[in-house]
């Protein structure tokens, strides 16, 4: 017999992991990969805008179908007149932007509203209102001034055809950085007479 006969064969037999090791390999991969798909949705989720300001003239209530006049001093909604009368609108005179009221800033005589706002000198901002006109009187452009913090923009809306039941509200906006923590926002009538601007469903946001 030779000696190669002599030596004994070695046999490798693969031994399958317990169900205990295998539930536990899982579980930890399972774990690592979650852990990871959140860490990337978070990542990936874009920044969510913040609101500064939200205001649709709501308060004081005025008696539906009459308007109130506010003269220079007053306060609406946290907005204070700080020139001229501004008449504020109540339901069914004619249908608000948003909410119940509005304003029309022309008074007896044009007028203006100014908020202060807190706001982060590092932050930038979008302000968005709804603008039309009274269109019981001329002139027919009504024009308005909108100041926020060192920006300053002149908005027009023309009142032809236009009626207290079909006013034609059109959304502007504008954009601006803060550059302190108080910023303040002011809308200012550039009609003459009692017919002016009509102003409603102001928001501030923040944006990335």
């Amino acid at each position: 017999m030779s000696i190669s006969e002599n030596v004994p064969t070695l046999t490798t037999v693969e031994v399958p992991p317990s169900r205990h090791l295998r539930r536990r390999t899982a579980a930890v991969l399972t774990g690592a990969v979650s852990s990871t798909m959140a860490a990337l949705m978070v990542l990936a989720a874009p920044a969510q805008a913040a609101t500064v300001l939200s205001s649709s003239f709501e308060y004081p209530r005025v008696p539906g179908g009459s308007y109130e006049q506010l003269d220079h001093g007053d306060y609406v909604d946290g907005w204070r007149v700080d020139s001229g009368t501004v008449d504020l609108i109540g339901r069914n005179y004619w249908r608000a932007a948003d909410g119940r009221q509005s304003v029309d800033l022309n008074g007896t005589s044009a007028g203006a509203l100014t908020r202060r706002l807190r706001t982060d000198p590092r932050q930038r901002y979008e302000l968005q209102f709804s603008l039309a006109g009274n269109p019981q009187g001329g002139p027919a452009i009504k024009r308005v001034r909108v100041t926020v913090g060192d920006v300053s923009r002149v908005f027009g809306f023309d009142t032809s055809g236009r009626t207290v039941n079909r006013l034609g509200w059109v959304e502007h906006t504008l954009r601006f950085n803060a550059h302190a923590r108080n910023t303040e926002v002011t809308f200012e009538s550039l009609t003459r007479g009692s017919y002016g601007p009509a102003l409603d469903d102001i928001q501030v946001d923040s944006i990335h």
